[in-house]
């Protein structure tokens, strides 16, 4: 029978920029489990390392305790699917990033969490095809490359009825 022996270590040192502690679990392989806490004992940050690399799930959350961001790293850069939220809690948006840039699809929320656009990303740039919404209706939709509007694009009323289109 295999006993792993889980080792709680609280790093006592004070980030100055934020007065911020560090509590820190131990587990075998040199895995560690980072809790960022606040002055006012909310938690800042929390997520695995391997060593001093960040490898895996990590969530941030507000000075009011609110998770604002959450996702995955590979080799300390942002790598797979991440969400990021509003401050009252409902989903800002969602979507892949490759090697710490967006890429693929994402989609971005309205205040009601409804679909207010999406599309692809390459490098960080909007790169393929892009929908967007008022209140759930498509309002256009069209190609981007590089961030800009580009090829063709259609563009509808407040009913989702065409109404025109556009060559870029």
């Amino acid at each position: 029978m295999r006993v792993f022996f889980i080792v709680s270590l609280i790093i006592l040192t004070l980030n100055s920029k934020a007065d911020t502690s560090e509590f820190v679990t131990a587990y075998p392989n040199n895995q560690f489990y980072h809790k960022i806490i606040s002055p006012t004992k909310k938690i800042v940050e929390e997520g695995w390392k391997v060593g001093d690399i960040r490898q895996g799930w990590w969530k941030y959350y507000s000075s009011n305790g609110i998770l604002i961001k959450e996702g995955a790293f590979s080799e300390n850069k942002k790598s797979g699917f991440w969400i990021n939220y509003n401050m009252n809690g409902s989903k800002q948006s969602e979507g892949f990033y490759y090697d710490g840039l967006k890429s693929g699809h994402w989609i971005y929320y309205d205040s009601k969490e409804t679909i207010s656009s999406e599309g692809e990303y390459a490098n960080n740039l909007k790169d393929g095809y892009w929908k967007n919404y008022t209140a759930d209706i498509l309002i256009s939709e069209g190609w981007m490359i590089k961030n800009k509007q580009a090829l063709h694009w259609k563009y509808y009323n407040e009913k989702g009825i065409f109404t025109h289109s556009i060559n870029h």
